[in-house]
């Protein structure tokens, strides 16, 4: 085991993906044991939407590059799988997995669908549409946000199952609805099974979180909502502060951390009614991701050269710490505190923010980082 606690996690529990600069590193949170390391030629990140061109599943990373290469490689040890050729070429390449069966590739406002065996990287079908992947065990849509419109295919054939015009991209999924939305200020639920909306919301949103029966929209005019997900009813509103909300919007249990799209304040709200408990200052940043984690019942929020910990419940500091270079995002491990700067990876004790192991960073561009369950 790598992590001690109440749970005893097995090696692959503390395994971490770790993206940015056309560098991708599996390390062990635990031990801070770097596994292994790839370059790539990936796609510049999207303004909009980030780490695009790496997915994985239970078995592997996959790597989409700029020449139109997908690599596969086993999240383990880092072998190579397999590599394969996409039949197109595009702006911005997406790809997404689902539970170890298929890998999907797509342009964002050029080129195709191309999905891959995920264990054998064959090439099994291309489908004629384009942009934003979403892909879960038997299911694969696009959301096609140069069309404005929506559409499921067939996993197994690329055949389209249906598509909706008006929703753009696709927030979440639950059993038999799928959650969408556009850039007219608008959010839906539509059916799985034939795309008809079951009901609409106006408000956009970039991000959501499902917390039992609650859907959170992270707003692109600086709102965030709280829905019941089975009716669209609003629960409640709130702005925070005219900032674009939604890019780190973690829910821990009773509290919903908000860090907004410019990195100057992070807001704790109350789940249940969207009344903020606190704010917390910070100099601007320029990542809109893995600026704000939780653990515990605390709140760590980074900011350009501070990292500091709070109580969830009102905002009392239980430790700050600077850093020498600045921090790039925050991530939750279930062991440590993972801390990307600059130059290295930390992992920080939870109990004083201390390192307990640090690696150096093969770049200095954004930090996005994923737990590979």
């Amino acid at each position: 085991p790598i992590c001690s606690g109440r749970r005893v996690r097995m090696a692959l529990r503390g395994l971490l993906r770790i993206t940015g600069g056309g560098t991708v590193l599996a390390v062990d949170s635990g031990s801070g044991r770097l596994l292994w390391t790839h370059r790539f030629d990936g796609h510049e990140s999207h303004p909009y939407w980030a780490d695009t061109g790496v997915a994985h599943d239970r078995n592997a990373v996959y790597l989409a590059e700029k020449s139109g290469t997908i690599r596969a490689h086993d999240r383990r040890n880092g072998r190579e799988l397999w590599r394969s050729k996409r039949s197109f070429d595009c702006d911005h390449a997406f790809i997404a997995a689902d539970a170890g069966q298929n890998v999907y590739v797509s342009g964002y406002s050029s080129g195709q669908v191309d999905c891959f065996n995920a264990r054998t990287g064959a090439r099994l079908w291309t489908a004629n549409h384009r942009g934003l992947l979403y892909a879960s065990a038997g299911f694969v849509a696009v959301g096609e946000v140069q069309n404005q419109r929506v559409t499921r295919l067939d996993p197994a054939t690329g055949r389209e199952l249906w598509s909706v015009t008006g929703p753009s991209w696709i927030v979440g999924r639950t059993p038999g609805l799928l959650f969408c939305s556009n850039w007219n200020n608008e959010t839906a639920a539509l059916r799985e099974s034939d795309g008809v909306a079951v009901w609409k919301h106006a408000r956009s949103a970039w991000t959501a979180a499902l917390v039992g029966d609650t859907l959170i929209l992270g707003g692109y005019y600086a709102h965030v909502t709280a829905l019941d997900w089975k009716t669209g009813r609003e629960r409640w509103t709130t702005n925070v502060e005219g900032l674009h909300a939604g890019y780190s919007a973690v829910s821990p249990g009773d509290c919903l951390v908000i860090r907004g799209w410019n990195g100057q304040r992070a807001h704790c709200l109350d789940l249940k009614t969207g009344v903020e408990r606190f704010a917390v200052d910070g100099s601007a940043n320029r990542s809109y991701h893995n600026m704000a984690t939780v653990f515990r019942g605390h709140s760590v929020f980074v900011s350009d050269r501070m990292v500091r910990c709070v109580r969830s419940s009102d905002g009392t500091e239980v430790w700050r710490r600077g850093t020498a270079d600045p921090a790039h995002g925050v991530l939750w491990s279930g062991c440590v505190l993972v801390l990307g700067t600059s130059t290295s990876i930390e992992g920080l004790r939870t109990s004083d923010g201390r390192p307990a192991w640090s690696i150096p960073r093969q770049t200095s561009a954004n930090f996005y980082a994923r737990v590979l369950d």
